[in-house]
């Protein structure tokens, strides 16, 4: 399985909500690498957005997904223990509803909700109404979101974004 660049590139079009300077270390990657969890970078991100789950839940166990979430997140906090990370959940998708080896597809947000209580610079963002549970916002009518669906994740993600505790940004 390739992953393809979305047509509405939201690491483009987010700063443009939000005013950040953005540096993107991994897009779209079929898996979570693991080589990410060690890289570090020499100044500080301000933000660390993770969107993971989606293709763990329908090519993987829950059991891997878990092992390999839990390290990731242990490596990306001790890393950055000062930058404020948000685990956003998977998005709708049309297919949700088949039965795979993971479990549900609510796992994913689940277990993502639960390993972010455990870091202070850590917060769980649900990502599944991000995008109208509509396939006209997918360009694949199931999963990968078109022009359409990618200015509804942005905008969703900002207006999360602008809604968070200040506390929480300024860690």
């Amino acid at each position: 399985m390739t992953t393809h660049p979305p047509p509405f590139p939201m690491r483009h079009a987010l700063p443009a909500c939000l005013t950040p300077t953005v540096s993107t270390r991994a897009s779209a990657a079929l898996y979570l690498r693991p080589s990410l969890r060690k890289s570090k970078r020499i100044f500080p991100p301000d933000l660390i957005t993770v969107s993971w789950g989606t293709n763990d839940w329908k090519y993987s166990e829950f059991e891997d997904f878990a092992n390999r979430c839990s390290a990731f997140f242990e490596s990306l906090t001790q890393n950055y223990p000062q930058t404020p990370i948000l685990a956003i959940a998977p998005i709708w998708r049309a297919d949700l509803d088949e039965s795979c080896a993971f479990g549900s597809f609510s796992k994913t947000a689940e277990f993502l909700k639960e390993i972010s209580t455990h870091y202070k610079n850590v917060l769980f963002l649900d990502g599944i109404n991000f995008l109208p549970r509509d396939i006209f916002y997918y360009r694949d009518s199931h999963l990968h979101p078109n022009d359409k669906g990618f200015e509804s994740y942005t905008n969703s993600l900002a207006a999360a974004l602008k809604s968070l505790d200040n506390n929480f940004l300024n860690l």
